[in-house]
């Protein structure tokens, strides 16, 4: 591993430090530049190919100045051949299904949604992911039936929603917390609307 001022770079070195091959290169510093470290490295067969591969869980900033970790992926392709995954997720954001597939939850705020903090379910977006080769697959089409009980579950609270709104009313009291209810409301709506049209989007591609 060699950390420098401009980047960050993990290999693996034989006794006298020599340099065999290269698993990980990043800048070492964020956009806005904040220092980037390095949280944890694990070994894990990702493609059930016989190979270790890498997950590198680097500490950022998000977009807001917050810090959260960051996993990348880099898969072994051979011995001494490494091939670095443009994809990292947040790892409190997935989970692995089995030993090549994962289950990340994006929130809708990176789909076109508007932001929110609430952990809600209807705040968050599952994809379902696996390692194929030097690959990472999305394989939302493979799981049909938790996208069915996905829209199911969404137009039901749709239409609770929907009751919701047509029964507010502003409180003369406290007009400041009622716009509050309001704007939670119709963020709400939204992500609703953006789950349903993306779960019908899944459910329409063919196998």
């Amino acid at each position: 591993m060699d950390t420098d001022s401009e980047w960050i770079r993990i290999g693996v070195f034989d006794e006298t430090n020599t340099l065999l091959y290269p698993i990980f290169k990043k800048e070492s510093h964020s956009f806005d530049g904040q220092s980037i470290d390095i949280n944890e490295i694990a070994l894990q067969d990702l493609n059930n190919d016989g190979l270790m591969d890498f997950i590198i869980t680097l500490e950022e900033a998000n977009d807001s100045g917050k810090s959260i970790l960051l996993s990348y992926f880099a898969i072994r392709s051979s011995d001494k051949t490494v091939i670095q995954l443009y994809k990292p997720f947040e790892k409190s954001q997935y989970e692995f299904k089995n030993s090549t597939t994962l289950k990340v939850k994006q929130a809708l705020n990176q789909f076109g949604g508007p932001y929110s903090d609430a952990s809600e379910s209807t705040d968050f977006w599952i994809d379902f992911y696996e390692f194929k080769g030097t690959r990472l697959v999305e394989i939302n089409r493979k799981h049909k039936d938790y996208y069915q009980n996905l829209l199911i579950d969404s137009n039901k609270k749709l239409k609770k929603l929907l009751k919701k709104i047509e029964k507010f009313r502003f409180s003369a009291q406290d007009p400041t917390k009622s716009q509050l209810e309001l704007n939670n409301m119709f963020t709400k709506l939204s992500n609703l609307k953006l789950i349903i049209a993306k779960t019908k989007s899944v459910l329409s591609t063919q196998k």
